[in-house]
């Protein structure tokens, strides 16, 4: 075939604009398909009905096509026609703090809660610390500590009175107490211990022997006794803590009181705060600010919600 050129003018398509019905092609409609794709576009309208789990919709072609513009005009049509989601709150698990507790509220609700638990979590860091300032708990602290030391008091003067009927002295000591035979209201010193006769020396060490086990006594007892207002304390705490807790969480439970998940998250959540209200008191205050900042941050993440 012989080869013919071509001038410049036969190389252009000429047409005439007045034959269409519009000055600008911003008078036209976008395109909601696209050209010579009906089964594509018929695949993606399968997927999108397929309601079920473990399906994908994979899609490729060309660059410049407007494939990404008409998917999404097709999945904006499709949403609009369907029920609006659920909000889903990941928020954590104080049973298992590897794996978030996923909580589902009605669409909008999510940030509403996020917000209730944040301003919730700043209130209780404020009321905590003032109840624990406060005159009252002190007052109850002061007794229970009174209480311990007149029962120390007690039991210490019951040794001491037990060592005077033997003839002994007791002495604190930082290991516990020291035993000293007493002769003529005075200590007896080691010289004049081995110059009493052998009967005499017998019943002084008898003696001694049987004060040390009292001693030991007491000492279980006043360790015991240490242990059992040591909980006393515990308890107070606690139920100063539980007291300011479980009012303002009880208001937010009134709140969602419909979404059974949600209240029993805000039960674990008032636990939580209730068994660590010793950092809402001063564990984050004193010395090592940026420690102490670090450590804040850290802790107070368990309270936050991802929605």
């Amino acid at each position: 075939m012989a080869i013919t050129e071509l001038s410049a003018s036969k190389l252009r398509r000429h047409f005439n604009a007045k034959t269409f019905p519009f000055k600008t092609t911003d008078e036209l409609t976008p395109l909601d398909s696209i050209i010579g794709q009906d089964r594509a576009l018929k695949a993606l309208q399968l997927g999108l009905e397929m309601d079920a789990s473990g399906y994908n919709i994979f899609i490729t072609g060309s660059p410049e096509t407007g494939k990404t513009s008409i998917i999404e005009n097709t999945l904006q049509r499709y949403a609009a026609k369907r029920n609006t989601p659920n909000d889903w709150c990941y928020v954590y698990n104080f049973g298992e703090q590897d794996v978030p507790r996923a909580l589902s509220l009605p669409a909008g609700k999510g940030k509403v809660f996020r917000r209730h638990i944040a301003d919730l979590i700043n209130t209780l860091e404020i009321e905590i610390r003032r109840a624990f300032g406060s005159e009252h708990y002190e007052n109850q602290k002061a007794a229970i500590m009174n209480q311990l030391n007149q029962q120390k008091r007690q039991m210490l003067q019951e040794l001491e009175e037990k060592a005077i009927e033997l003839s002994l002295k007791i002495q604190p000591t930082s290991m516990g107490f020291q035993t000293i035979p007493i002769k003529d209201g005075e200590p007896l010193t080691q010289e004049a211990f081995q110059g009493l006769s052998k009967d005499e020396r017998e019943d002084i060490t008898q003696k001694v022997q049987k004060m040390e086990v009292e001693i030991s006594e007491t000492l279980r007892n006043l360790a015991r006794l240490e242990m059992r207002f040591q909980k006393s304390l515990q308890q107070l705490d606690k139920d100063v803590a539980s007291f300011v807790v479980e009012q303002y969480v009880n208001e937010i439970k009134e709140t969602y009181k419909k979404h059974r998940q949600v209240t029993a998250y805000l039960e674990d959540v008032c636990k939580d705060v209730v068994a660590n209200s010793a950092n809402f008191i001063d564990g984050f205050q004193g010395e090592g600010g940026e420690e102490n900042l670090a450590f804040k941050k850290s802790f107070m993440k368990r309270y936050q919600v991802n929605v």
